[in-house]
């Protein structure tokens, strides 16, 4: 290797001289050291490798002075490519899986192994290619043929567009990545021009699965899979299977999808789909934008199918029959029917079914109740027709005579044929044909023809049951079967069995005295059972095996279809439901919202839960109330008094739990309630027995608004509600849904009117003029609805509210809580027209009814005695008879109520004396939420119960507590017990005494309530009455805090009739406060003692002298003493709690009176003018000439309850005034006069009130000054 760098070396010194002359010789130097020379390298040619396949590329590399020291792979792309020999000259590939052909460039470097190394590179492009695999589909776009629609094949991400021809028919080629062959092949039609809204599909087997099924040809006809033919029965059928929002992504799942399909209601769906199609009378409802949205929900589905049938009655059963015609659309059986086979639609779990078994020899056996042998079946084109040897028996029921005995009525079979409208590889769709007749008692009746649509499903295509499935997390199952056998189970509470399917092949069941096995078979899983006459189990009482066939696969379970021929008694063929129960989350979020029911039946219908307890079925509001008891929805029903009452205390003795419906929630999927239902009623001995047990599934939605009537709401049968009009007047309104001829009946003021549903709304005829019933709001109340013509549109006259039930129907309050101490009203009526009546004095027992006019009159069953006096020997009385009420129109929860008062003189009735006033009406709910409330600590309650009273209460953490009130002895307290109870404060005294405090504004230092008082051992003892009940801050105010004018409220933005006090100083003594009410100076002077504000009357006995204060001798005795303490403060509003009692000559104290007064300070003590209270009563003193002359004001009332002012000044006769704008308004010396005050002239000694005559003004010479003492 060292030559050639030598002859290098050589060559370059020969050329490097230009002298003749020899050079001098040099010295000697070292051999160079030769130059590294490059390596080469190239790569075997490949062009192309097939993805997820090991392929390999070769290099070869040499170096022509050294060796390869290294080999580097790299590629120009980033797929994940699984590589081997990376550091060599072969690298083998494996790409992953590709969307696309994809080129690869792969690039080789290598290194020598020279001194200084020296590199070279090689490039191979290599084109993966994808798996691919192709099928050609042909069919045709019909249900009449639609031209030129654009047609997409699809299969996963892979997608082929065409369009058909003039004639309906496509062809196009599908390819498919090879990770999409399981996929499944979807076909879209999409209508064009005219017909744009035709939207039709079609979903077929994976690809796989259809390639398999086009054979040799690869081009998959009808002949192969008729659902190439893309049609209104595809896309009914496509409908139902997305209908819950899931497409199936496989062969499997397509097969359970297709059990879930009901051959009945896609051929209801396909028909709809072409009513629309072919008829152009027909259009689209508002907001459906094309065919697959119209049958997509089942609301809109059957809205349709109602306008359909209004618009032209017989048209769906006339477009049936041609789409059964129609070889297009249906199509008959490929292949034998020779199999196990069960017939039910399985639309609705408790659907009739029928076993079928098809043998080879063309006979069979069919199982109803009881069993029968085909004696031959032929199949003809695509009619099967089975003979049978005896009549099968397909139900038993018994009917109610006359005389009120039962009679048998058994159904019989007696020949049956099928036509097949189409298949799949589940189940054939067949149109049945039934011969029947009934023997009732001992008498045969003539016979009928049946025909139906129905599923012909093969059991081995049903679902398959696996241990893993049944045992998994110590699962628990229940099951709960039907059948037409309709005697009664004399034990009820077992028609619906607990399972633990144990792994050992056990089952671990509720009934002690049974044991029960299992096993799979087949797709069959079979329960073998044994019972014993008790527990001991010596004694077999009977013995059997029943198979089960899983037929629809649910959320949380199946439906299933079983067999069992053990015992001749029981029906051999029954269905139903299979559910497992899971953990679930129950509380009042969770079961607050709206239940729609039965999911799997054939009954629909909105069971509405609100948060405060009460339920609605519809629009009517349910005599059930509903409470949770662990993971139980509880639904109660009470009796009050013989009637059904929405709830009652149940400690009275009028009041009894009759019945209870449990919703045991078994489960929880995808907004579906697997609920066990057991109905308990209270039998003649008191006890609650059961008389109904059962599985259903319920709808959820937490949304209980209502947009729109349709065919579930209202319910079927009888609604009753009531319209309450613009001027806030009510008048019932029945809608009955059990019309033939017409979608219901609406009877408003008692004339009917046929109406049908039309886009949400209600719509009838009057003398040909079209009304219309339109929903615009909803509460939970009532609706809010606009009755209108339809050529005019809604206006304010036609708007009005549609109560749920009759406003105070049920339990609720009314209560002035304008005031702090309002007049408050207790209701509890039923919907028969009887009640309860609660006031501040008793509870009375009530009728009621609307009157004409739309008042509520709500009338006492015996009138009540509030007022009784007797003078001079003549007795007067005022009677309670009972109240009209009256909505407000404008606010729902406000009425205009009238207390009927009738007076009676004598015993003879001599006039009334009604009160009027407004109210809210409160039902519980609209209570404020106490839950978040600290009552702990001590209170000031004040309520007008038995007289004018306080009461002061302390709560203790430990849930006790007492009170002590005004009428209590000093060393007398009352214990109790309390606790929050929903939006109420409950105290319990004793084992009978019940206080529910609900509260009705937050005081911030406090509440207003409402009292429920109710006494269990004496229910008329009970009464409602409204208070305020306020924390005990005991705030500190000095002498001068109290000086000054105080205005008083009765409510927190109403001022008080009594509305101002003048609290003065007094010189002669630091201590004393004098008191003033504008016009009059009280008898009771003041006093601040120890922070404390004492009002008192002591009077020298001996003169009856009235002092301000002395201490208690023979002289000076205390008469009567007003105690004031402040009891909170807020924001200048202040609390003061006042007890006044007297006193006899002994100092002996007699209670009477406390009351609670809020009021706010001003400094000033002036009064701006004369208010109502300020002229009731007077006496003032003017200074005369000869003495002073007395003003002396007066009102009085009448027997009629009518108030009388007069005013006498001096020894003129007294005369009658009017008072208004705080002005008195009368006739002295025959002349018109206005007596006012002069603003601010008031003192502690007097007034100063202005006389004029009314065409005048006032003047300085009109001021009369007036004392309180005279001068």
């Amino acid at each position: 290797m060292i030559v050639a760098p030598m002859v290098f070396s050589l060559a370059l010194t020969a050329c490097g001289g230009g002298s003749d002359d020899p050079a001098p010789s040099p010295s000697p130097s070292p051999d160079p050291t030769p130059e590294n020379q490059a390596p080469t390298v190239s790569i075997a040619e490949l062009e192309e490798a097939k993805e997820q396949e090991a392929f390999t590329l070769t290099a070869t590399a040499t170096d022509s002075d050294g060796d390869i020291a290294k080999y580097e792979w790299s590629t120009d792309s980033s797929l994940d490519f699984t590589l081997a020999g990376v550091d060599t000259n072969e690298l083998t590939v494996t790409s992953p899986d590709i969307s696309a052909d994809t080129p690869v460039t792969f690039k080789l470097t290598v290194t020598d192994n020279g001194t200084a190394a020296k590199t070279a590179s090689a490039e191979q492009t290599v084109l993966i290619k994808r798996k691919v695999s192709s099928v050609t589909i042909t069919g045709i776009v019909t249900d009449e043929p639609i031209s030129n629609a654009n047609v997409t094949v699809s299969a996963g991400e892979s997608s082929v567009q065409t369009q058909s021809g003039s004639d309906g028919k496509y062809t196009a080629e599908l390819i498919v990545d090879e990770s999409e062959v399981t996929d499944l092949v979807q076909i879209k039609a999409q209508g064009t021009g005219e017909q744009n809204q035709v939207e039709f599909w079609s979903l077929l087997n994976s690809v796989e699965t259809v390639i398999e099924q086009a054979g040799d040809d690869g081009i998959l006809q009808r002949e192969e899979n008729f659902s190439v033919n893309v049609t209104n029965v595809t896309t009914a059928e496509y409908a139902l299977i997305s209908r819950d929002g899931e497409i199936p992504n496989d062969d499997e799942a397509l097969k359970t999808a297709l059990l879930n399909v009901d051959a009945d209601e896609k051929l209801q769906l396909a028909t709809l789909i072409k009513v629309v199609v072919d008829n152009p009378e027909f259009s689209l409802p508002e907001g459906v934008n094309n065919t697959l949205e119209l049958v997509s929900s089942v609301e809109t589905a059957e809205a349709f199918e109602a306008e359909v049938n209004e618009k032209d009655p017989t048209i769906i059963e006339e477009t049936k029959k041609e789409i059964k015609e129609d070889t297009d659309l249906v199509t008959g059986p490929s292949g034998s029917l020779v199999g196990e086979y069960i017939l039910q639609s399985p639309r609705y779990y408790n659907n009739l079914a029928y076993h079928l078994s098809l043998k080879e020899d063309s006979t069979g056996v069919i199982h109803g109740i009881d069993q029968q042998v085909i004696s031959n079946w032929t199949l003809d084109g695509n009619k099967l027709s089975l003979e049978f040897a005896n009549a099968l028996k397909k139900s038993v029921s018994e009917t109610t005579l006359e005389d009120q005995s039962t009679q048998r009525v058994e159904t019989f079979v007696s020949g049956m044929s099928m036509v097949v409208l189409g298949e799949n590889e589940v189940f054939r769709s067949v149109e049945v044909t039934e011969t029947t007749y009934q023997m009732i008692g001992e008498v045969e009746q003539t016979p009928e023809t049946v025909t139906y649509i129905s599923n012909l499903t093969s059991k081995m295509q049903t679902v398959e049951p696996t241990a893993e499935m049944l045992t998994a997390g110590d699962a628990t199952w229940y099951i709960d079967l039907d059948d037409r056998d309709f005697t009664l189970n004399d034990k009820p509470e077992d028609e619906v069995s607990k399972l633990i399917f144990n792994l050992d092949g056990t089952i671990t069941s509720d009934k002690a005295n049974e044991e029960i096995t299992w096993i799979i078979e087949d797709r069959a899983l079979v329960i073998s059972y044994k019972g014993f006459v008790d527990e001991t189990k010596q004694e077999v009482e009977f013995q059997g095996a029943v198979s089960i066939w899983l037929t629809k696969v649910l959320d949380a379970g199946y439906q299933v279809v079983t067999l069992d021929p053990s015992d001749e008694e029981w029906p051999n063929t029954e269905y139903g439901l299979f559910i497992k129960s899971a953990e679930v989350t129950v509380n009042e979020t969770t079961m607050s919202g709206r239940w729609h029911g039965f999911y799997g039946l054939n009954q629909s219908y909105y069971m509405d839960l609100y948060p405060d307890g009460s339920l609605y079925f519809g629009l009517e509001r349910s005599d059930y109330v509903w409470d949770i008891d662990g993971t139980t929805m509880v639904r109660k029903v009470y009796m009050q008094n013989g009637h059904r009452v929405e709830s009652c205390f149940e400690e009275r003795d009028d009041c009894s739990l009759v019945g209870l419906t449990n919703h045991e929630i078994l489960a929880m999927v995808n907004d579906r309630y697997y609920i066990k239902r057991t109905f308990l009623w209270m039998n003649q001995e008191g006890i609650m027995e059961v008389s109904q047990v059962g599985l259903f599934i319920f709808e959820y939605n937490s949304d209980l608004s209502i947009t729109s009537f349709d065919q579930v709401l209202p319910n079927y049968g009888d609604t009753y509600v009531w319209m309450q009009d613009a001027s806030g007047n009510l008048v019932l309104v029945q809608i009955n849904r059990d019309s033939e001829e017409s979608d219901g009946v609406i009877t408003i003021a008692n004339q009917e009117y046929a109406f049908n549903f039309a886009d949400g709304t209600i719509v009838y005829e009057v003398e040909g003029v079209k009304y219309v019933l339109e929903i615009t709001a909803s509460s939970q109340e009532y609706l809010s609805v606009c009755l209108y013509v339809e050529s005019e549109g809604c206006t304010d006259e036609g708007k009005a509210k549609l109560w749920k039930q009759m406003p105070l129907m049920g339990n609720s309050i009314i209560n002035n809580s304008d005031l702090y101490v309002g007049e408050a009203v207790g209701l509890s009526l039923d919907r028969w027209g009887n009640g309860k009546l609660k006031t501040a004095m008793t509870e009375h027992d009530v009728y009621w009814y609307v009157a004409p006019e739309g008042v509520i009159e709500i009338n006492l069953q015996s009138p009540s005695t509030i007022y009784s006096n007797n003078n001079n020997g003549v007795m007067t009385e005022h009677k309670l008879t009972g109240y009209h009420v009256k909505l407000d129109a404008s606010d729902a929860m406000k009425v205009s109520v009238t207390k009927r008062v009738d007076v009676y003189t004598d015993g003879s009735m001599t006039g009334d004396m009604h009160h009027d006033f407004m109210a809210k009406l409160y039902y519980e709910r609209d209570f404020l939420d106490l839950s978040g409330v600290d009552f702990v600590g001590k209170w000031v309650a004040y309520d007008q119960a038995d007289g004018n009273q306080i009461s002061r209460v302390e709560f203790k953490a430990d849930g006790t507590g007492t009170v002590k009130s005004t009428f209590d002895e000093p060393d007398e307290n009352s214990d109790f017990t309390w606790s929050v109870m929903g939006n109420a404060l409950q105290l319990q005294f004793g084992d009978t005494e019940y206080d529910n405090l609900h509260m009705t504004k937050d005081l911030a230092v406090g509440y207003q309530f409402v009292d429920n008082f109710t006494d269990v051992g004496d229910v008329y003892s009970s009464q409602i009455v409204a208070g305020i009940l306020i924390k005990d801050t005991a705030p500190t105010l000095s002498k001068a805090d109290y000086q000054g004018r105080w205005l008083y409220f009765d409510g927190t933005e109403k001022t008080s009739g009594q509305n101002g006090t003048e609290i003065y100083p007094e010189e002669e003594n630091d201590s004393y406060l004098t008191f003033v009410f504008g016009t009059v100076i009280s008898s009771y002077q003041g006093r601040y003692e120890d922070g404390q504000v004492i009002r008192a009357r002591y009077v020298n006995p001996s003169n009856n002298e009235r002092m301000r204060y002395c201490e208690p001798s023979d002289t000076c005795v205390l008469q009567g003493e007003m105690r004031y303490q402040m009891v909170a403060e807020h924001e200048g509003r202040y609390f003061w709690a006042r007890e006044f009692s007297s006193f006899d000559t002994d100092g002996n104290e007699y209670p009477n009176s406390g009351v609670m007064f809020v009021g706010e300070r001003s400094e000033s003590t002036d009064i701006a003018t004369l208010e109502d209270y300020h002229v009731d009563f007077f006496y003032l003193h003017q200074a005369g000439d000869n003495g002073s002359i007395a003003w002396y004001s007066t009102n009085s009332t009448n027997e009629m309850g009518e108030s009388i002012h007069t005013l006498q000044i001096g020894d003129a006769e007294a005369v009658p005034f009017t008072f208004e704008n705080g002005q008195m308004h009368l006739i002295l010396d025959g002349q018109d006069t206005i007596i006012e005050l002069v603003p601010g002239s008031n003192n502690k000694d007097g007034l100063t009130l202005c006389k004029y005559l009314k065409d005048n003004e006032c003047t300085a010479q009109d001021h009369v000054p007036l004392f309180f003492n005279a001068p």
